[in-house]
């Protein structure tokens, strides 16, 4: 103790040191505006509107109404994209894959509202059908934002996980989806030769023998049905089985292949990748968490060397030194 303090003295220090640590490590500083919570949370329940917006416009002409809040969201937009580029800069912006998309989901925003109702004043013609199309696709474009807002809001976290689960998985599921058409081909000539060929002999009083088997793509279709188990049992296989009871060991070896082996393998493949996911969403917040944990502990440590006003460079901070490093107002607006 520099100041001469006694023992209490010493141990109100070391408590008010060890709160002041475990205070500053669990709190972020200098949190930019854009990764705040409140910011974060205003944007979503803007995207979540404007979403409904859509559902209600879809049911309903709001005439004037949907253009006054297609521009009210606009500038919303607008503003959002200005506070992340005032945050980040614009190249650390685009930066983020998930920031491009809402850069471009933001131009058509501006275009729906702004541009397209200034050609149409400017060229005194109505617009066509095919620009309204167009205009219609863009608007469902916008629902990719929903997913953004599962990515910022916290306790939408674990939804966030299962949906980047699925889409690092979409890869190995191409080839899962390879796999079925596959199996679905290979049974198709199967079955088209045993059921399809005989559909104007011994299936000639099943009306939809021809529509079911009747080619290699009608099986596949059929027997896709056979796989998602929608009526297969009454509608396909009991006419087949009527006049070919041996039939049921072609069904028993397909179910089996497909329905309860490969349709089981994406489910496996997709929790896999969730966990993978949840593993990794761990690992980048522990990351971040020591980098926030660093960086305040040295900032911590430049306020306590500053602390020492009698710069004896001691390393010991007396109480009094203690307390006016607390009323300093650059270190209260910190801490």
């Amino acid at each position: 103790d520099a100041g001469g303090q006694g023992g209490p003295h010493r141990r109100t220090l070391m408590q008010s040191l060890t709160r002041a640590s475990s205070m500053i490590v669990d709190t972020p500083t200098n949190t930019k505006v854009d990764d705040r919570p409140w910011f974060n949370g205003l944007i979503g329940i803007a995207i979540l509107s404007s979403v409904i917006l859509m559902g209600v416009e879809t049911d309903n002409n709001l005439g004037m109404a949907s253009d006054i809040l297609s521009i009210i969201f606009a500038v919303i937009w607008l503003f959002e994209f200005a506070v992340r580029v005032r945050c980040h800069t614009f190249r650390g912006y685009i930066k983020e894959p998930s920031n491009r998309v809402d850069f471009c989901l933001v131009l058509i925003s501006v275009t729906e509202a702004f541009l397209l109702p200034l050609g149409t004043m400017i060229s005194g013609e109505s617009v066509s059908a095919s620009s309204m199309q167009m205009m219609n696709f863009l608007r469902l474009v916008r629902l990719l934002r929903v997913v953004r807002v599962v990515r910022v809001l916290t306790f939408f976290r674990e939804l966030w996980l299962m949906v980047r689960g699925m889409v690092f998985a979409i890869p190995v599921l191409g080839w899962v989806v390879m796999l079925i058409m596959i199996e679905l081909y290979v049974a198709a000539l199967l079955i088209t030769s045993l059921v399809g060929h005989d559909c104007q002999d011994t299936y000639r009083e099943w009306e939809k023998c021809e529509n079911y088997f009747g080619n290699i793509p009608s099986s596949m279709l059929t027997l896709f049905q056979v796989v998602t188990l929608d009526g297969w049992s009454e509608m396909i296989a009991r006419p087949i089985l009527k006049e070919k009871p041996w039939m049921w060991i072609f069904f028993l070896c397909f179910l089996y292949v497909t329905t309860f082996g490969t349709m089981n393998l994406v489910v496996g493949i997709l929790v896999d990748y969730i966990l993978k996911a949840s593993a990794d969403d761990v690992r980048k917040l522990e990351k971040a968490r020591e980098l926030r944990e660093h960086k305040d502990l040295e900032l911590l440590r430049e306020i306590f060397y500053h602390a020492d006003c009698h710069g004896d460079n001691d390393g010991m901070v007396c109480m009094t030194e203690f307390l006016e490093a607390c009323s300093r107002p650059d270190v209260q607006e910190k801490f």
